[in-house]
């Protein structure tokens, strides 16, 4: 979802300021109580990373995990949401995201940055668990 700075994101989603700033704590309290957080770069490119709510609001400071789509040949997916250097907003990690089997009722192949963002997931949960063993 595009950043409040936008007028027709306004007009559409008048609580966009207000979701920003709840996840904005909800971050602070997962970052307090050391849950990891994993969202999706965003499948449009139309947008600069830093432009879009959740993973515009990755930086330096926190520790939020934004994860970003590579193809087969691990080049950056064609879907990703642009992102530009300079910005403070950032890419922790790349991950498969295009033709990526999924299961469930439309099993099959399915492209986007949540695909890349649910393998990061499961990799960031065996590691977890391998780390408090």
């Amino acid at each position: 979802m595009k950043l409040e700075s936008d007028p027709q994101v306004r007009l559409k989603y008048p609580r966009i300021s207000l979701i920003k700033a709840r996840l904005e704590k909800f971050i602070t309290w997962c970052e307090v109580n050391k849950v990891t957080v994993v969202v999706a770069l965003g499948n449009n490119k139309e947008y600069d990373m830093h432009e879009v709510v959740p993973s515009g609001m990755a930086t330096s400071e926190n520790k939020l995990i934004t994860v970003g789509g590579v193809d087969e040949g691990g080049k950056a997916w064609v879907g990703n949401t642009k992102v530009n250097e300079g910005q403070a907003s950032r890419v922790s990690v790349w991950a498969p995201a295009n033709n990526v089997i999924v299961p469930g009722p439309r099993e099959g192949p399915s492209s986007g940055t949540s695909q890349a963002a649910a393998i990061v997931v499961s990799g960031t949960s065996i590691s977890e668990i391998v780390m408090s063993a």
